[in-house]
């Protein structure tokens, strides 16, 4: 059976509710913890659903939503400011694909809400098709995260039946990339 390999990069941080008052925010952005990496992966003689499963998913635990800039104007209505920056955006890029060569990964995904938030996300996609082309070995990407949760989906696919390890082995999942938004959503499937 071959080992399913996926490498994520998450570039804009998931949501923060609160974050002045979440600890683990505060430390992460005080101490620049940028990257936030989590390794899934099968073991071997823990019976599972799928035997095969080898995922890394990488975040950016520092900006966008974790930029802790919110604010309350009036009563009831609440601002959060998502901040992208380009140094940012390429150390975590080039930290994906670092970890991609030192892990023997073929593929990383950048995941992103280009498609929405054309500037933020647009910038941070710029930055990792930059990086990319400095690592031609590896296959770049890019999957919008909506997109990106529906086809990771491990668990549920009710049109077509599929089954989870038909899911993972299909190509577009060979080595994942995520942007920070869709790392939430992601990495919780």
């Amino acid at each position: 059976m071959t080992s399913l390999k996926s490498l994520a990069l998450v570039s804009i941080p998931s949501i923060c509710l609160f974050i002045h008052y979440l600890p683990s925010c505060l430390c992460s952005t005080t101490l620049d913890l940028y990257a936030n990496v989590m390794h899934c992966q099968s073991l071997p003689g823990v019976r599972s659903r799928q035997n095969n499963i080898d995922i890394i998913i990488i975040r950016e635990n520092t900006e966008g939503e974790y930029s802790s800039l919110e604010h309350e104007n009036v009563p009831g209505v609440v601002e959060c400011l998502k901040i992208i920056t380009r140094t940012k955006s390429l150390r975590i890029a080039d930290y994906a694909f670092k970890t991609a060569r030192a892990q023997g990964r073929r593929r990383v995904t950048a995941v992103h809400k280009a498609n929405i938030m054309k500037l933020a996300d647009g910038l941070f996609l710029e930055c990792c098709k930059e990086v990319a082309s400095g690592y031609p070995e590896i296959t770049f990407d890019s999957m919008i995260v909506d997109n990106t949760t529906m086809q990771k989906m491990l668990i549920y696919n009710p049109p077509n039946r599929i089954s989870a390890r038909e899911a993972m082995a299909h190509p577009y999942f060979d080595d994942l990339d995520k942007s920070t938004l869709p790392a939430a959503s992601i990495n919780k499937i």
